[in-house]
């Protein structure tokens, strides 16, 4: 599997790099998130403060909803690169056993 080790090497720096983009992504980023939300005071006698609050409340959560779903669609990736790569293996672990190799490099 001289050839096929390529392939697999290629998948595994793939798949290393999406999980370290889906840490970025995941519990230090939320981590790093406001923990209280913007009061309407921080903003004194603007008309329109109470709205302004809410609206950077929202957008703070928002945004932490989405870096966690970003986070979760990296590690399914991850995980998928890692079934492709056991998958290869599986098929060709099967085709040697059988006399034949099913995949070439």
């Amino acid at each position: 599997m001289a050839g096929l080790d390529f392939h697999f090497e290629a998948l595994e720096q793939c798949r290393t790099a999406v999980r370290e983009v889906a840490e970025k992504f995941g519990a230090p980023a939320v981590a790093q998130a406001p923990v209280e939300t913007v009061p309407a005071r921080a903003f004194g006698t603007l008309s329109g403060a109470s709205g302004l609050a809410g609206a950077i409340n929202g957008i703070d959560t928002t945004l932490s909803a989405e870096l966690g779903r970003i986070s979760g669609l990296l590690d399914d990736v991850g995980d998928s690169l890692t079934t492709v790569k056991n998958n290869i293996r599986r098929v060709n672990t099967a085709g040697e056993r059988d006399g034949e190799r099913l995949l070439e490099a």
